[in-house]
């Protein structure tokens, strides 16, 4: 499967974290499935991250829970649990299998080809569900995983998101374009700048990265090692090191320029 590549845990350490929580009464032996998402499983963290898991039931979890998040589904609520196991933090969400039948059945290819192109009917909680699936350390529930891994490759998630990021791309390229016309340069900088992210954005799906946190943006673009845009011409355009504020419309030419190329690029 074409599945970015995530931190190996060692055996021991997978079983330390599954019998910690177990100790704390944050799983059950029931659970169909448990997987770290997030930076923690690129490697990406730091030393404040937190480390979220995802634990899927097949029925409403009834442990002690502190929070919630809300989605466009039934039940609309997933709890969450925020706490400290062996001194780090974690934040633990505890989806149904339900709920991740109903998440997919919005990313389906005939949702796609029936209207819903860029994935509208998806809530933010629930594609961040999906982008995590994809680049997941499992700790429990190895068939599970493997099935929904193999739904996520196949469904039209990376081309709802992608097409997406390609249509917000567009727009503010358009954007930039008036204000360029209109002599209104400090907004076509501001335009291209958010061009350039959402086209990068784009970019790191078609590489199937399925990551949406703008944060790590770098990271994909690093992992990826794409002919269309490389990470040191990413990086020069990013931080503006050829920007000439007496000659801002060149800078937003030569973003704009990249923008388009990556367009024709990318396959949806």
């Amino acid at each position: 499967m074409n599945l970015p590549k995530t931190v190996q845990l060692p055996a021991a350490e997978v079983r330390r974290l599954r019998a910690a929580l177990a100790e704390n009464g944050l799983i059950s032996d029931d659970c169909l499935a448990v997987f770290i998402g997030g930076s923690v499983a690129r490697g990406w963290q730091h030393a404040r991250s937190d480390t979220d898991l995802y634990v899927i039931c097949d029925k409403p979890w009834t442990g002690e829970t502190n929070g919630v998040n809300t989605v466009a589904l039934t039940p609309a609520t997933v709890p969450t649990v925020g706490a400290f196991v062996d001194g780090e933090r974690v934040e633990l969400r505890y989806w149904l299998d339900d709920q991740v039948d109903q998440t997919f059945a919005k990313a389906t290819w005939e949702e796609f080809q029936n209207g819903d192109s860029i994935g509208q009917r998806l809530s933010g909680t629930e594609a961040i569900f999906l982008s995590r699936l994809g680049q997941a350390i499992i700790i429990s529930g190895e068939d599970w995983m493997a099935e929904r891994q193999k739904q996520l490759v196949e469904c039209a998630f990376r081309s709802m998101w992608t097409l997406r990021w390609l249509g917000e791309a567009d727009g503010h390229v358009r954007g930039a374009l008036g204000m360029m016309e209109a002599g209104d340069h400090t907004s076509a900088v501001l335009s291209a700048q958010m061009a350039l992210g959402a086209s990068v954005d784009a970019l790191a799906l078609s590489y199937h990265e399925f990551g949406l946190d703008r944060k790590w943006r770098a990271r994909r673009m690093e992992a990826i090692k794409s002919a269309t845009l490389s990470f040191d011409r990413f990086w020069e355009l990013t931080t503006m090191q050829t920007f000439d504020p007496s000659r801002p419309q060149a800078w937003v030419e030569d973003v704009l320029d990249v923008c388009r190329q990556i367009a024709l690029d990318v396959e949806v």
